[in-house]
């Protein structure tokens, strides 16, 4: 059997290869012995710490509760605390407090002394570390809460994406139908119209070849009057239903390599009677043979015809139109110049648009839906062309028609 030696020293050498504070105290709180670690923990030497109150080690607010709770202990028997892995705060020598594990043992020494054993294990890593996983759980709450946010804004976004999308597309639906609506109307009120109207010019051209009798040098003139208020309406029809087409996509186009000197010479012919009325003249500046634009001739001459009817429309007795044409690698430029009162700044801007008039001082004198024009530069866009004019008050205008020299691009 062992000696109480043998067994001391056994005591020593555990204590002193222990990685946590092993100190022993007796029942007055002083402190007895301490190994090596407890150095390490508190900063303290045996030497410093053996013969000291154990309240050294702990902070100020702790050391009345442990000297209370020992007291009744000693005295009772009674524990204030449980005595096996208790979470208590130490106090180092530089006076950090440090978080600690501690249990408690008890036993008599070999002089029949009361002695209290203390085990003191320094947690701050393990407590560190939970505090930086509760930091990242709170970051991970906080990153939770924030997707969670931005999950609800992404599907509120969503739903007014496609709320907007519903929207838009039957706007669209709607839009399309009711341009079919328009289409269909603008078809029936042609067929409905131009019928009674053809018929009124076709009678008054019978009466006016006596087919119905002699007539009078002044029936002629009221016969002459019905037919061009006749004509006048059955431009006015074209127009509409020209641009209605335009608009809804439904001009058809035939655009090839075209004589532009072929196009331009057969103008005149077309407005004589209009240019002998007002007595204008009309220069037509041969077009090179070998200019050629692509495009679609009837929709050229639409183009070239309108502007010429502005052309004698607006322009005094007497007054003159000219017609020539430049060309570049690119492009044909068309330019119809008139001897008008030309158009000021802030009404060139707007002459492009539909049912806009030219002149609308003197609307009485040139009646119109004013759609030609816009006719006119749509039909050019569409062919890859444009419709421009230069104008100024009292200097007449020039409208230039452009068209592209090239055809385009197979898969264009």
């Amino acid at each position: 059997m062992p000696s109480s030696t043998d067994s001391a020293n056994w005591y020593r050498v555990l204590a002193e290869s222990a990685p946590d504070s092993i100190i022993t105290m007796d029942s007055q709180s002083v402190i007895l012995s301490v190994n090596s670690a407890t150095e390490r923990i508190f900063g303290y030497t045996p030497a410093e710490l053996v013969g000291k109150k154990m309240g050294i080690l702990m902070p100020e607010r702790m050391r009345k509760r442990h000297h209370d709770g020992l007291a009744r202990y000693v005295s009772t028997g009674e524990r204030l605390l449980n005595w096996s892995m208790i979470s208590l705060p130490g106090l180092t020598k530089s006076g950090v407090e440090i978080p600690l594990e501690v249990s408690f043992g008890e036993f008599v020494d070999e002089n029949g002394t009361r002695v209290f054993s203390g085990f003191l294990r320094d947690v701050s890593e393990r407590v560190f570390q939970e505090e930086l996983l509760k930091e990242a759980a709170i970051t991970l709450e906080g990153h939770s809460e924030e997707l969670k946010a931005q999950t609800v804004a992404l599907e509120a976004a969503q739903q007014q994406l496609e709320g907007a999308y519903e929207a838009e597309r039957r706007a669209r639906a709607e839009a399309e139908e009711a341009n079919e609506a328009k289409s269909r109307f603008l078809a029936t009120m042609s067929h409905e119209l131009r019928t009674p109207l053809n018929a009124i010019g076709g009678y008054a051209e019978l009466i006016l070849d006596g087919i119905r009798g002699p007539v009078t040098d002044e029936q002629v003139l009221d016969l002459e009057r019905i037919q061009r208020s006749q004509r006048h309406l059955l431009s006015l029809i074209n127009d509409i239903l020209n641009f209605a087409k335009i608009e809804a996509g439904k001009v058809n186009f035939n655009c090839r390599d075209i004589s532009m000197h072929e196009t331009l010479s057969t103008l005149e012919e077309l407005v004589a009677p209009q240019l002998r009325e007002k007595q204008l003249v009309y220069n037509y500046y041969c077009c090179d043979p070998a200019f050629t634009a692509w495009a679609d001739p009837e929709k050229v001459q639409q183009i070239l015809l309108n502007l010429l009817s502005n052309a004698t429309k607006f322009t005094p007795d007497r007054g003159s139109i000219s017609v020539q044409c430049g060309s570049t690698p690119t492009e044909m430029a068309v330019e119809v110049t008139d001897t008008g009162p030309g158009i000021s700044e802030t009404r060139v801007a707007s002459i492009f648009e539909p049912f806009v008039q030219l002149d609308r001082m003197h609307r009485s004198n040139h009646e119109g839906t004013g759609l030609g024009l816009a006719i006119s530069r749509d039909l050019a866009r569409a062919m890859g062309g444009d419709l421009r004019v230069i104008s100024s008050p009292g200097k007449g205008s020039t409208f230039v028609l452009s068209l592209p020299r090239l055809s385009p691009p197979k898969n264009a």
